[in-house]
């Protein structure tokens, strides 16, 4: 029996090597059914914890925040929306499917917001089988859902930031994620995508690594988190992480509409 010869099998591994980001990238119809179709949360607390949100729904608000558990840690709205009134529309473990299904439940008809801020998409990432394509087509689901409700409200939609121990969780497709969020505005004029930078928001570390600390430190302080903009989990933020958010989204706003239409950022101790 003749084998390949050695350079043959190389051009093969090659080729199958270059193939690899493209299949990544394949759009599974499956993923993006699932992604962009109201699915309630597969446990009965979380259902119920997405259910009484859509059920409490205030008369009135100026800013809605919309998107999972980085949205609903989002504690200190008094301070970083002064003089604006908030209803936080975020659950732990949302996947945009869920977010999908909570618009879908809530009597929106009596709101008339004027800003809504989205982050979702992140937990799709860690889902099997989802790739970027496939969260797309949920955010896009949940955009267009929000412009329905609120035709008058400008959407402002938030990159999703880095993630795990060294911020390169699901990296590749938080990347490819984050492109698609970077070109919403190219198809409607009131969406608006708002970068958060990666690099700021992780103190430097997602870019050079050699600062982040030794399975050795790690293992002698696990709980500790390695970048003060996050919890020890690297996933969900601290206030100061979200005091920089906050940041990031009142320099978007005075660069394209020439003042912060969030409100005021206070003095912590004003907003009491």
């Amino acid at each position: 029996m003749n084998s390949l010869p050695s350079v043959a099998i190389l051009s093969l591994v090659a080729s199958f090597a270059s193939l690899a980001p493209a299949m990544a990238q394949d759009c599974s119809p499956h993923a993006t059914e699932i992604a962009s179709q109201p699915l309630p949360s597969q446990t009965p607390r979380q259902m119920m914890m997405g259910l009484t949100k859509s059920q409490s729904v205030p008369d009135s608000a100026d800013v809605v925040l919309v998107g999972d558990s980085l949205v609903e840690g989002w504690g200190d709205a008094k301070a970083d929306f002064g003089g604006k009134s908030v209803w936080n529309f975020g659950v732990n473990g949302d996947r945009t499917q869920q977010v999908i299904w909570r618009l879908s439940k809530a009597n929106l008809s009596k709101l008339r917001p004027e800003s809504v801020v989205l982050l979702i998409g992140s937990n799709n990432l860690v889902d099997g089988g989802t790739t970027a394509c496939s969260a797309s087509a949920g955010i896009d689901k949940v955009v267009e859902m929000i412009r329905s409700s609120w035709p008058s409200a400008n959407v402002f939609v938030l990159t999703i930031p880095p993630r795990g121990k060294d911020f390169r969780g699901n990296d590749e497709e938080r990347l490819a994620l984050n492109q698609h969020i970077k070109a919403l505005s190219d198809n409607d004029k009131k969406v608006y995508p708002i970068v958060l930078g990666d690099d700021e928001l992780t103190c430097g570390l997602y870019s050079n690594q050699n600062l982040l600390p030794s399975l050795e430190e790690r293992c002698l302080a696990p709980d500790s988190s390695i970048c003060a903009n996050f919890k020890a989990d690297g996933i969900h933020f601290t206030p100061a992480g979200y005091s920089l958010i906050r940041k990031t989204m009142k320099e978007f706003s005075e660069t394209r509409f020439g003042q912060d239409v969030f409100g005021n950022i206070l003095p912590k101790a004003d907003a009491k």
